[in-house]
């Protein structure tokens, strides 16, 4: 595998023009046979930083040579940047790991307060399936002091969840003395 690292910065009356050729650029590189992806980040500087994967270096060299990119090439050193820089890198070892689905995986731990634009932390949900997740993985410990605690805690918390889904349930019958 081959990883481009496309690092730049805008002159600052590049924005209006560079978004367009950038989408269009995103668009044509996923065209290319040997394409793999690419994503790209800015920093709170301003650097730009694009990283893209082709499967060969003749893809990279498909790419290079395309003609639209070779024009959005030179219009980028003529208008859009103050500065920019690339490296080819060929990938000698790669290492992925994704989490297997748990009920942690699956509960909504983030969410994006739309105002700001930021990750707002939200608390973790308490469900019955998190619960028993966390059951099983105590049960799989090698301390007997560790599970039997771990075990107490989930038990309290499982007759806690218990009681909150009852009072729910009952609530709207529950008449109130006078």
């Amino acid at each position: 595998m081959i990883v481009t690292v496309f690092r730049s910065r805008l002159n600052p009356h590049a924005q209006d023009e560079y978004g367009p050729m950038a989408r269009r650029m995103s668009e044509l590189a996923r065209t290319i046979p040997g394409y793999v992806s690419h994503k790209g980040f800015i920093a709170e500087d301003g650097e730009r930083v694009t990283i893209v994967e082709f499967e060969t270096e003749e893809a990279l060299r498909q790419w290079k040579i395309h003609p639209e990119h070779a024009k959005a090439k030179r219009r980028g050193i003529e208008s859009f940047f103050s500065d920019y820089k690339f490296q080819i890198c060929e990938v000698i070892k790669s290492r992925a790991w994704v989490a297997k689905s748990s009920p942690i995986a699956m509960t909504p731990h983030r969410m994006i307060d739309a105002s700001a634009q930021q990750p707002a932390r939200q608390p973790p949900l308490i469900t019955s399936e998190l619960i028993d997740y966390h059951c099983r993985r105590a049960n799989r410990m090698r301390s007997e002091a560790q599970r039997q605690a771990i075990c107490s805690a989930l038990c309290i918390l499982r007759s806690l969840f218990s009681l909150r889904r009852y009072a729910r349930r009952h609530k709207k019958s529950r008449k109130i003395p006078d």
